[in-house]
């Protein structure tokens, strides 16, 4: 079936290749969409014939079922289990997740895995919590996974933007049941009809997302932004950050355009025209590059009843958008060699101070921005972080 893993035997005759001797190495399907029905007197599966041909023997129906009704099914040898009657009113995505693999929930051992995860006390960590700290998301959004802070210029007119991505390797130990899980999963999906998160939604949603006003381990890379737009200094490190202001792109977007502050607390006014300068440079630098813009046009779909898409609704990008795209969350994970990070602490006027980055109460100094502490994970260094 689609996304099996076989191996065979390949010859050539007069007909052309051929193959022979198959062998399936690894089913990565869990789940079957599909209807029942019923063959010699046995209950069968006929699977949805965008993942497979022909009818699977099936156990476990409830015999009051009528033959056609489209159920779901698990794997199980070479036989399918029921599981459920499919909502009529949730057909069409049903048969989606089914047909493209995505769980819609965690097992109950999951669930509980994740709540009893420990809280990183930030030992070891730079720590940020004073540092202006906001959220550009959607009105909707839940799973705030990345941040802004920014510093004021310095006497030579550079600016440093820092910009954070929620540590989720803080909380999930690696190899533990929830990281196979994620790993298995690769991304949270997201949908017309709902958001499938890549962890259980008590992690994703509550004790990692960056909300306002609590605590939080992150993955931090520190920009030095001269006043040409060249970045003279990428320092990444691991943090602990504090959101002051869970901005929406509509606010944001009204506040940078008419200068209406209604979306925006006054400690996030200036941070915000700060970084709209360090954009701007950024831009104006990959434009004298030859860098160019490719206009894209994104829609959000609106569905009823069975899922089907009754309406397709532009999507217009604003100037939050746009100053958002500018800091990728790729560069916390783009660690620069440890001869070329600098070490150094946050003053209140925001110059380099000490040759002591600055940690958390009670741990130890970092011996270098790019060199994270025992038992955390940061990606392969590079000297060319994302552009």
């Amino acid at each position: 079936m689609a996304g099996d893993l076989v191996s065979a035997r390949l010859e050539s005759n007069e007909k052309g290749p051929a193959a022979s001797d198959l062998r399936l190495e690894r089913r990565w399907r869990r789940v079957l969409f599909g209807s029942l029905e019923a063959r010699k007197g046995q209950d069968v599966l006929a699977v949805d014939e965008a993942v497979a041909n022909g009818e699977w023997p099936l156990s476990g129906a409830p015999k009051e079922l009528d033959t056609g009704t489209p159920i779901l099914a698990t794997i199980a040898g070479e036989r399918a289990h029921f599981e459920r009657v499919v909502d009529p009113d949730r057909y069409l995505m049903e048969r989606t997740l089914a047909r493209w693999g995505v769980e819609e929930s965690f097992p109950p051992e999951l669930e509980e895995a994740a709540l009893a995860l420990a809280h990183d006390a930030g030992e070891g960590r730079r720590d940020l919590r004073q540092v202006t700290t906001l959220t550009i998301d959607g009105a909707s959004s839940k799973d705030l996974d990345d941040a802004l802070s920014v510093l004021p210029p310095q006497a030579d007119g550079a600016i440093r933007v820092l910009i954070s991505i929620a540590d989720v390797d803080a909380a999930v130990p690696e190899g533990s049941p929830l990281d196979v899980a994620a790993r298995a999963r690769g991304t949270t999906v997201y949908l017309p009809d709902g958001v499938f998160p890549m962890i259980p939604r008590s992690l994703s949603e509550d004790r990692l997302s960056l909300l306002p006003d609590v605590d939080r381990a992150a993955v931090t890379v520190e920009l030095r932004i001269d006043p040409d737009g060249v970045v003279t200094a990428a320092d990444p490190c691991l943090s602990l950050i504090r959101n002051h202001a869970r901005l929406t792109y509509e606010g944001a977007a009204a506040f940078l355009d008419r200068d209406e502050v209604a979306g925006v607390p006054e400690p996030a006014r200036q941070p915000l025209r700060w970084l709209r300068a360090a954009a701007s440079r950024l831009g104006a630098a990959r434009k004298a590059r030859g860098g160019i813009a490719l206009q894209r046009g994104e829609v959000k779909l609106r569905c009823e009843g069975e899922g089907n898409p009754t309406e397709v609704v532009p999507l217009r990008e604003t100037s939050a958008h746009r100053l958002v795209e500018r800091w990728p969350a790729g560069w916390p994970l783009a660690a620069c060699p440890p001869s070329t990070a600098s070490k150094t602490s946050l003053t209140p006027s925001g110059s380099r101070a000490s040759s002591t980055m600055p940690t958390t109460s009670g741990s130890r100094p970092l011996s270098a921005p790019g060199s994270p502490p025992g038992g955390s994970r940061l990606s392969k260094s590079s000297s060319n972080p994302p552009p």
